[in-house]
């Protein structure tokens, strides 16, 4: 009995050896990633894609214990049924740019491996839609700068911020790009492709507001505190201004002349392109300005539009730069930002209400042409110069908006906890 108890232990013991080693070489047979058989539906390579204007990239790292003779990249654009092979690359190369791609087209990637036995399974399909620029947003809750592909699909960039920020400027040309931090009496310079840190800016007390004057290809900046300075990487700063109360925004016509709007003197100063003083506005039409906020300048740097608060309606105000003449564009409780499109020349505000907010589109000629619904309160928009797009920032919905005038969505931001100002580069 003892002897026949042994025996079946040494057969039940054979038994489930001999089921671990088949199970064992299915499972090496079977994990081969050419064999059809293997169950293997889909492979993780890491495929990443990043859309920058007119050029899609794609990059990836294999991993995988094969014998690898290269690579086979596949796409479809637009409305295609079907994917048609776009490149077959050696096995060495892990990036493949993409040049021959259509704006606001849709288009979609896998990757697969070449062996020698044949073909591997796909990588999951990655989508992008590319465009012209580049998005900026910036939040004040996380403290963060995040730069976007133009579908908003794709985090180029983030760059945390050491504290709030406040204002965001660029010199395209140069590749470099100015953050303003009032609370903590800094601002920095960085190279907006990589995000790296060029210079630090100390010696200004409250660095509020920024903009580049396309004229004489240096950066101005404000101390909130009072004053006004100009600042070239690589260079110390030049006071322009001393005598300013809360210099609050400033932009730039096309010469280079500029407008400081000073929050405490109910005032426009007006400067030339080298930073001389040329003149101050403090009313229209023997009013005298109680409340401004909001300034910028037209894309061809022709006008300047502000708004003035007031208890009954805000005003929407546009300055000739040529002639120092103001005129009344439109008037509404709540109006907050305004832009005029390039493409069109048409005028775009956002109007916050109690509980929502819209945006109207007016003709040149000031005659109403659209409104754009579906927002809870604006804090910024832009306009894309090349085929009018917006792009809103709306923090009581957490969220940046990048839509076509009709109102159409090319793409969400919703995870932004309050995005206070976007850009486009």
């Amino acid at each position: 009995m003892f002897r026949n108890s042994i025996k079946i232990s040494l057969l039940v013991l054979l038994y489930f050896s001999l089921i671990l080693i088949a199970s064992r070489c299915s499972v090496r047979k079977h994990s081969n990633i050419f064999d059809p058989e293997s169950g293997i539906d889909t492979l993780d390579m890491k495929l990443q894609l990043r859309s920058a204007d007119s050029i899609i990239t794609l990059t990836w790292t294999p991993h995988y214990q094969a014998e690898i003779k290269g690579f086979h990249l596949y796409r479809k654009v637009g409305g295609q049924a079907q994917f048609s092979s776009l490149a077959v690359l050696p096995a060495e190369q892990t990036e493949y740019r993409d040049s021959l791609v259509q704006f606001d087209t849709p288009y979609a990637y896998y990757l697969t491996l070449i062996g020698a036995s044949g073909e591997s399974p796909p990588t999951p399909v990655l989508k992008t839609v590319p465009g012209p620029g580049q998005i900026w947003v910036l939040d004040r809750w996380n403290e963060y700068i995040i730069k976007f592909s133009y579908d908003m699909r794709h985090q180029l960039l983030t760059h945390y911020a050491i504290w709030i920020p406040q204002a965001l400027a660029f010199n395209a040309t140069k590749n470099t790009a100015i953050i303003t931090y009032p609370l903590y009496h800094y601002a920095e310079v960085l190279d907006p492709m990589t995000g790296a840190l060029q210079e630090e800016i100390t010696d200004i007390r409250y660095p509020y507001a920024c903009g580049f004057n396309p004229a004489e290809h240096n950066f101005w900046i404000t101390d909130s505190t009072g004053a006004l300075y100009k600042f070239s990487p690589g260079r110390s700063l030049q006071l322009l201004d001393g005598q300013l109360r809360r210099p609050s925004e400033i932009a730039f016509d096309e010469q280079g002349r500029a407008a400081v709007l000073d929050t405490r003197q109910h005032a426009l100063i007006l400067y030339n392109a080298d930073g001389t003083r040329r003149g101050k506005i403090t009313g229209f039409n023997g009013h005298r300005f109680a409340s401004l906020k909001f300034l910028t300048a037209n894309p061809s740097g022709s006008y300047f539009y502000f708004i003035e608060e007031n208890d009954s309606s805000d005003v929407l105000f546009q300055l000739s730069t040529l002639t120092d003449s103001l005129k009344v564009i439109y008037q509404e409780m709540g109006l907050a930002v305004a832009r005029e499109s390039r493409v069109d020349h048409s005028i775009w505000i956002a109007v916050n209400g109690e509980s929502n907010a819209k945006i109207l589109q007016l003709s040149p000629s000031n005659l109403r042409l659209n409104t754009l619904y579906g927002f809870k309160f604006i804090s910024d928009f832009v306009i894309n110069s090349v085929n009018g797009n917006l792009v809103v920032a709306d923090p009581e919905a957490h969220q940046v908006i990048h839509l076509r005038p009709d109102g159409s969505k090319i793409g969400v931001f919703e995870k932004a906890p309050y995005p206070f100002k976007v850009y486009i580069e």
